[in-house]
């Protein structure tokens, strides 16, 4: 899947993006690693793991410069088919604005307004996006997020939303469609709240022998608890 590295594109492995970036396309590599293929902050750069995206790049966090990483939310490595550790190559996009840009929803239970005032919102909340044909797009609205699929663009290849793009929602979902997994920068909460829920939910599972002595059911111990942190900090 990964080549090695060269001049005009770069091998980096993978890291969670930090939690207030999630959801905005971008992702964040070394300024070195920025300087080698040639891109300025808020430049495209196209993503290669199983499939090919792209991502507005910024420079990394100062702990992270010495590091080979790029930090990417779960919507940008649903995109590129990669998981956490996993490595993609990076390298500088060829990147035109989009004239049109299709969307389906991403569930038929989701409904949006195809009238122009909703249209325009949409747009605003999508300048500045860059996406391909078969990207995942987050949509905030009215405090609720929903995803979009990326059914066609025009013109083809990689594009940037701006003012002057013409957005497009179908009437029907995509059945094509597959939704990211939760991952844990998903939910809500500072970092010591989503590790004791990680831990609540995951000692049942790794260690289910230990609830068994204790005639409890390892598997209905781990639902519950996620359903209470759900609960408490939806």
């Amino acid at each position: 899947m990964v080549r090695g590295s060269s001049d005009k594109e770069y091998v980096l492995r993978v890291k969670e993006a930090k939690k207030y970036e999630a959801t905005r396309g971008k992702v964040r590599i070394p300024e070195r690693v920025m300087r080698k293929i040639g891109v300025d902050p808020g430049d495209v750069i196209e993503i290669i793991g199983r499939r090919k995206t792209v991502a507005i790049v910024w420079p990394a966090f100062p702990e992270d410069e010495g590091e080979d990483i790029i930090r990417m939310d779960g919507i940008v490595r649903k995109n590129a088919e990669v998981s956490v550790d996993e490595k993609v190559i990076v390298k500088r996009a060829e990147v035109k604005p989009a004239a049109q840009v299709k969307f389906s929803l991403g569930s038929p239970t989701i409904e949006i307004s195809r009238s122009e005032s909703s249209l325009r919102a949409i747009k605003r909340r999508l300048l500045d996006y860059a996406v391909v044909e078969g990207d995942i797009v987050p949509l905030q609205l009215l405090g609720s997020l929903a995803l979009l699929y990326v059914v066609q663009t025009r013109p083809s290849g990689p594009v940037i939303i701006s003012e002057k793009t013409r957005i497009v929602i179908l009437d029907k979902s995509s059945a094509l469609m597959k939704f990211p997994k939760v991952t844990y920068e998903d939910i809500g909460g500072i970092k010591n709240v989503i590790e004791r829920v990680r831990e609540l939910v995951e000692l049942p599972l790794k260690h289910p022998e230990l609830f068994r002595k204790l005639g409890i059911d390892p598997l209905r111990v781990s639902f519950f608890t996620a359903l209470r942190a759900a609960a408490k900090h939806s």
